[in-house]
């Protein structure tokens, strides 16, 4: 976990490269999230663009979401089908 000096931001790194993103589990992701809220008043996650097991863990411990969107028909339709799912 890096701190920076001058916002006191705490920043941790994901896996240094896309063949260990596949190796990430739901299970733990959740428990170091749980673990996180009990040190911190805000925990920023930014997921991957599509659902997986570890995106829908996260969502599922999560207190707010902000679903960012570009305004096209395809972006339109699948915040659709999230927010149905949400």
């Amino acid at each position: 976990m890096i701190k920076n000096a001058i916002s006191g931001v705490y920043i941790l790194h994901p896996r240094p490269g896309p063949k260990h993103g596949d190796k990430s589990k739901p299970r733990p992701i959740q428990k170091l999230l749980r673990y996180l809220r009990q040190l911190y008043a805000y925990i920023i996650v930014d997921t991957s663009s599509y659902l997986n097991d570890v995106t829908l863990s996260v969502l599922d411990v999560a207190e707010a979401v902000v679903l960012v969107t570009v305004q096209d028909i395809p972006s339109i339709k699948n915040d659709r089908l999230f927010l149905d799912l949400y």
